[in-house]
């Protein structure tokens, strides 16, 4: 019983009850001061990315970001020295982002690919308007499945392969043909 209560002190005494948390804006591990019992971190939103602006860091959230561009853990009881706001394991992907032009009523994807951020477990995902789909049923960057107000195949087509939202290629394929045909006849 007294050796349980010389290593209870000598615990506390050199701070072996002081938390561990990823601290910086690339999650490097830091000690926190003592009392401090929250770490915090980016949320990280699928298809998009870390909340821009949010550290990892010893303590809560900042007033107003908490569940929105921030979130908050607890680590668990015995493992104070593992920190619990741990950097996500990402991937990405590239994405075909759709215009829509008023005048001519139609949409036209960017010359551009769009770079889309993802969890390394998640799958590739993009999408696209479709031909019916109006500015205001489609809102998307043309990361991710196809998310509100957008309707799956209704304003909104989904595929899961890298850049796999591209104009349609078939321009390509039938025009040489056409060409080919006019010049024999």
């Amino acid at each position: 019983m007294k050796l349980f209560i010389v290593a209870a002190l000598i615990s506390v005494a050199t701070g072996a009850n002081e938390v561990t948390c990823l601290t910086g804006q690339d999650g490097t591990t830091g000690q926190c001061p003592t009392g401090v019992e929250v770490c915090s971190m980016p949320t990280f939103v699928e298809y998009t990315g870390f909340s821009a602006g949010v550290e990892y860091k010893c303590d809560t959230c900042a007033a107003d970001t908490k569940d929105k561009t921030c979130e908050e853990c607890t680590n668990a009881a015995g493992k104070l020295t593992e920190a619990c706001n741990t950097v996500k394991e990402t991937a990405t992907h590239t994405c075909f982002k759709y215009t829509y032009d008023a005048t001519k009523k139609e949409w036209a994807a960017d010359t551009a690919k769009t770079t889309c951020n993802r969890l390394k477990a998640t799958a590739i995902a993009c999408n696209k308007p479709t031909a019916t789909a109006k500015s205001a049923t489609y809102t998307s960057t043309g990361c991710g499945p196809c998310a509100a107000p957008s309707v799956k195949d209704t304003t909104c087509v989904e595929c899961d392969k890298e850049n796999c939202n591209g104009a349609s290629r078939a321009a390509f394929f039938v025009l040489p043909i056409a060409a080919v045909l006019f010049y024999f006849m």
